[in-house]
């Protein structure tokens, strides 16, 4: 993380010079089939492992929590639930909740034709919703979709359960997919696509989310225990896939009180979009103790305790 925090500083000062200086100094072939992507008509490419882990992790979620799955189709529960809420609410909700609020120009509308201001990733940039249909540059969504196979190095390098073999494999699956980030971030900016800050910054961003979610959120670890002890154990039903729903409600629910609260000073008069800042509250004001009521269930069950007074009020 200091790393990655230290490397986003230095990055910074330079990251329109760098970026241009990528693009004009670009390699198709390497740049082609890391952006491209068989899911948008063209042949295989980088982009497609991770969607297709994606859809992989969907699948075998809500297949070992079907009705009368077996103990050891259960026992996968925990480790496909963690990246099932990662990828949805890290990768997708929050990534592309920021960029419709930055709303930061990408380097083709900056250094072509449009001639748009640049701005640096910590600031609000010139694109906004009301300009019609848009998609900000940071941060990078290309960038974000690869780091989330993380999470299956989490998975097999952080379980003391495993075999040497496997939490080895899981490290150097860590370093394979930290390569293929960078590798990412440099295509995007060599396509003209993304600033190289945006791709830096997606890794720092999602990081510490995937390890606070494995650890503290989520407690993989404890679940893998309570799995491992035998059927039922520490099984909660689905409730990974309820609390992806009601998390990316309520970021939704943000996202939407804070572009209605940068209406005045983005939109031109008169600040329509200012119209959002209610649903948007009453979205938070919905999703949020929804969240809170299936995380308190969760955590009831998984440590066999009864639930209290203030965890009914909740239900």
């Amino acid at each position: 993380m200091a790393l990655l925090a230290l490397g986003l500083a230095l990055v910074t000062p330079v990251d329109r010079a760098w970026s241009e200086y990528l693009a004009l100094h670009r390699a198709p072939v390497f740049t082609d089939w890391m952006r491209r992507t068989l899911f948008e008509g063209h042949l295989p490419g980088a982009s497609d492992l991770p969607i297709l882990f994606l859809l992989a992790v969907i699948v075998g979620y809500f297949w070992c929590t079907r009705a009368g799955a077996g103990h050891r189709a259960r026992a996968l529960q925990p480790a496909l639930g963690y990246l099932f809420v990662t990828a949805v609410v890290s990768s997708l909700a929050v990534v592309h909740g920021l960029k419709w609020v930055l709303g930061r120009a990408r380097p083709s509308e900056v250094l072509g034709h449009a001639a748009l201001p640049f701005s640096d990733w910590f600031r609000l940039g010139p694109h906004y919703v009301a300009d019609g249909i848009y998609r900000g540059s940071f941060p990078s969504g290309h960038t974000a979709a690869v780091f989330v196979l993380l999470g299956l190095a989490y998975v097999l390098a952080c379980d003391p359960r495993l075999g040497r073999r496997w939490r080895t494999l899981g490290g150097l699956l860590g370093v394979l997919v930290f390569a293929v980030a960078g590798a990412m971030t440099v295509a995007n900016a060599m396509a003209r696509s993304h600033w190289l800050s945006d791709g830096v910054a997606s890794m720092l961003l999602l990081w510490p989310v995937m390890h606070a979610l494995y650890f503290w959120v989520l407690r993989v670890p404890d679940q893998r225990r309570a799995a491992a002890a035998g059927p039922g154990g520490g099984s909660a039903g689905r409730w990974e896939a309820w609390l992806c729903l009601y998390a990316t409600l309520l970021i939704l629910g943000l996202v939407l009180t804070l572009l209605g609260l940068r209406a005045p000073w983005a939109q031109s008069p008169p600040p329509s979009l200012l119209a959002l800042v209610l649903p948007g509250v009453l979205l938070v004001g919905w999703a949020w103790p929804r969240l809170r009521a299936e995380y308190a269930r969760f955590r009831c069950v998984l440590e066999g305790s009864a639930p209290t007074a203030r965890v009914m009020r909740l239900w």
